[in-house]
């Protein structure tokens, strides 16, 4: 018997990867097809397609066009990586920054902090306009890594910048500012939130140089004095925007520089700044007629004399916070209810002096307000909820939260009249019974939230009615009161499974 004829051995021949049939010469691909697919694919998966052959990483294939918003952080500090990651990498080819006209390099929120600490200098030294001809918009914020040599150097390169956020750039000192100040002539919106070592030095710079400058944050910019913000006022006669808060060393001769001289601002955040006097905000009244927002948080020294001139001259004003200003009364709030009919948000925490006068004044002359904050106001009782429920339709969050003196009646008011409401705080409003929570259940479907905390007198019968009737309920503080049992707390959970 013969034998099997010996097998023959079998020729090897290696498939060749995509790569190479695309590029291959002769073939019926080529680098346009290759284009093409980039666009099909995802970045890490045509960048690893592209290191694969030789042909194809030594083309001049774009795998990557920035847009002109490019503000999603993570993917914008992945590309740097990629473009900066060796002296010789060709991804700075492959990456097209052309179109970019706002970057965001940092994060939006400082719990995100640890992201930024991949930007470095080198990072900043490659924002040179060959790469980044039409940038005008820069975020940094809480890039900690970055120092005076490098932000300097975007100030040279990046002369065209309207926009430049170092908010929590702790590194930042007025070695830098000088030279932001001299080459960004175009700059209108600059933050330097948290920038803890920015001293008068640095400011004045910007104050000299940012003529167009239309918002400025300074807030926790701890060193700050008079001496820069007078610059500021003298030279930023366009400004909008003043954000002061914890601004310690700010007194009223700065703030009447500011008030006489930045006749289009819109927005003043003067909270903390303990030193201000009416002395101040007398003349933000005369001088700043668009005034729209306005925040004197713990500015205890105000009084109704300076407050009526807010009043009479800022018609404009949506937003005024005043808490902690106890030397504020009813003759005041009168006048800012019946100058600003506009005012959407009032912020009227611990002011003590305050009583139902002035809120049925607020009902009658604030149809607009979204907004009404009366927590820790001991002296208001219902007597003003009638008006207020009838002119303040429109409100969806009221706090009364330490308003001893309201009863059932109020509430009942506010939820007959104010079918938007959306929060409620009634924390330690020991005078509310069940009958508060059936008007509640009756009235305010599009309640979200509801803080009952230490409200004593209420029962399961009456919880129960709040969860029959606000369906869209998502947050009940029923903590420290007393008469609520586990098995209405459980029924709770099962009816409304969203709710915390």
């Amino acid at each position: 018997m013969a034998s099997p004829p010996a097998k023959q051995p079998r020729t090897s021949t290696a498939v060749p990867n995509l790569i190479t049939v695309l590029l291959r010469k002769g073939g019926g691909f080529s680098v346009e097809i290759v284009r093409t697919i980039t666009a099909l694919l995802t970045f890490n998966k045509m960048s690893s397609l592209v290191s694969m052959s030789k042909e194809a990483y030594e083309a001049k294939l774009i795998l990557f066009k920035a847009p002109k918003e490019w503000v999603d952080g993570d993917e914008v500090r992945m590309m740097f990586r990629a473009m900066l990651g060796t002296l010789e990498s060709r991804w700075k080819m492959r990456i097209d920054t052309s179109l970019v006209e706002t970057l965001m390099l940092g994060v939006k929120d400082w719990n995100d902090g640890d992201k930024t600490n991949v930007v470095t200098d080198a990072w900043l030294r490659f924002l040179e306009k060959k790469k980044f001809p039409k940038l005008n918009s820069l975020c940094l914020n809480w890039c900690i890594n970055i120092t005076d040599a490098s932000l300097a150097e975007v100030g040279r390169r990046c002369s065209n910048l309207q926009t430049l956020n170092l908010q929590g750039c702790s590194s930042i000192t007025d070695a830098s500012l000088p030279e932001v100040g001299r080459a960004c002539s175009n700059l209108q919106t600059l933050n330097l939130e948290g920038c803890e070592n920015i001293t008068d030095a640095g400011l004045v710079e910007i104050g000299r140089g940012c003529s167009n400058l239309q918002t400025l944050d300074l807030s926790d910019c701890y060193n700050i004095t008079d001496a820069s913000l007078v610059a500021v006022g003298r030279g930023c006669l366009n400004l909008q925007t003043l954000n002061l808060s914890g601004c310690f060393n700010i007194t009223d001769a700065s703030v009447t520089e500011v008030g006489r001289r930045c006749s289009n601002l819109q927005t003043l955040n003067l909270q903390e700044c303990s030193n201000t006097t009416d002395a101040s905000l007398v003349e933000i009244g005369r001088g700043c007629s668009n005034l729209q927002e306005l925040h004197l948080e713990g500015c205890s020294s105000i009084t109704d004399a300076s407050l009526r001139e807010v009043a009479r001259g800022c018609s404009n004003l949506l937003s005024l916070n005043l808490t902690n200003c106890f030397n504020i009364t009813d003759a005041s709030l009168s006048e800012v209810a019946r100058g600003c009919s506009n005012l959407q948000t009032l912020n009227l925490i611990y002011c003590e002096n305050i009583t139902d006068a002035s809120l049925v004044e607020v009902g009658r002359g604030c149809p607009k307000l979204q907004l009404l904050n009366l927590g820790g106001c001991r002296n208001i009782t219902g007597a003003s909820f009638r008006e207020v429920a009838r002119g303040c339709s429109n409100l969806q969050t009221l706090n009364l939260a330490f308003c001893e003196n309201i009863t059932d009646a109020a509430v009942a008011e506010v939820a007959r009249g104010c079918p938007e409401l959306q929060f409620l705080e009634l924390v330690d409003c020991f005078n509310i019974t069940d009958a508060s929570l059936a008007e509640i259940g009756r009235g305010c479907s599009n309640l979200q939230e509801l803080n009952l905390r230490g409200c004593n007198n209420i029962t399961d019968a009456g919880v129960a009615e709040v969860g029959r009737g606000c369906s869209n309920l998502q947050e009940l503080n029923l903590s420290y009161c007393e008469n609520i049992t586990d098995a209405c707390k459980s029924a709770l959970r099962q009816s409304h499974p969203k709710k915390k």
